[in-house]
């Protein structure tokens, strides 16, 4: 078996039927068990798939914001919560909560504080400036489009 534990238990008797069919067919299934074990490894929580996720994420919702100092937790929720695209409506039980976030954040010592919103008053919330550093180690630069 190319891969092991659980996801040997899940490929094995694909592999098997590959093999007793002969031809490419072995090597196929073979690749294509390490190549879609990779890809899921890639997207779970604890080998950094979404932890990427987040940042980028997060990025996008301080741009569509107008790259304010701070947004609030709650608008910060509601915006990835609201990304048909994004993970984050599903994430846990009812969509992602501020201690979801805290957790998924807490790799790169980024914590929610209290910031003062005109508007609002004071709330918690995550200033912009929190995010550059992580922005810059782990994110890809957001895509640049034609005028």
């Amino acid at each position: 078996m190319p891969v092991e534990d659980r996801a040997a238990a899940t490929w094995e008797p694909l592999i098997v039927i590959a093999d007793l069919a002969g031809g490419p067919w072995p090597a196929w299934a073979r690749t294509a068990c390490q190549m879609m074990t990779a890809y899921e490894q890639g997207q779970e929580e604890d080998h950094g798939g979404l932890k990427i996720r987040i940042l980028t994420d997060i990025r996008q919702v301080f741009a569509s914001y107008g790259h304010p100092d701070a947004l609030p937790t709650e608008s910060l929720l509601a915006a990835l919560r609201a990304d048909a695209e994004g993970p984050w409506a599903e994430y846990g039980n009812g969509g992602l909560s501020a201690r979801g976030l805290q957790l998924l954040l807490a790799d790169y010592q980024i914590k929610s504080a209290n910031h003062r919103f005109g508007d609002i008053g004071q709330r918690k919330g995550f200033s912009r400036s929190q995010f550059t550093d992580a922005w810059m180690r782990y994110c890809p630069p957001p895509a640049r489009t034609a005028p």
